[in-house]
């Protein structure tokens, strides 16, 4: 374990422990047929893979989608599915928000979403790797980001059309 939580040597222990007690408490599920060091193995990775969950962050998200939208065209649906997974991502690691709100909803010929979130923004609002790629795969679809920040929350605006226009 000491090798893998090098970053975490306080758990180390505790889980060297944890892992001791899953062996005493499942000791009737060992088939003597096979080598004891796999079973072991096997209680100890479940054990680490229960810890490393512990250590992601929780993300309560709230939606209101209007269910009056036909998706159209899978481009559109494609770029948007990317742009809120993007906006879920850069919630939890830059503003550790705890908090996403998604709302989707028709506008003539368009379609709004609206990602908002509780966390805060620290300084100005930079365009790293994820907006730029949002902003890259929207203007191939015709379609925009704006970005607000209200009361330190970040809030972001994609604007996608219905239909990918012919003559892209």
């Amino acid at each position: 374990y000491s090798r893998r939580l090098q970053a975490l040597p306080d758990e180390v222990e505790d889980l060297v422990q944890e892992t001791l007690l899953a062996l005493h408490m499942q000791r009737g599920t060992y088939d003597e047929t096979l080598p004891v060091s796999s079973w072991v193995f096997a209680i100890a990775r479940h054990k680490l893979v229960d810890l490393w969950r512990s250590y992601i962050p929780t993300l309560t998200i709230t939606t209101s989608i209007d269910e009056s939208i036909t998706w159209q065209d899978l481009s559109v649906t494609q770029t948007l599915s990317f742009c809120i997974l993007e906006a879920l991502t850069n919630s939890m690691r830059h503003a550790n928000a705890s908090e996403l709100h998604i709302q989707i909803a028709p506008d003539e010929e368009r379609i709004i979403t609206t990602v908002s979130d509780n966390g805060q923004v620290k300084g100005p609002l930079v365009f790293g790797n994820g907006l730029n790629g949002m902003l890259a795969r929207l203007t191939t679809i015709s379609g925009s980001l704006k970005t607000a920040i209200k009361d330190g929350h970040l809030e972001l605006v994609i604007d996608v059309p219905r239909e990918v226009p012919q003559d892209r």
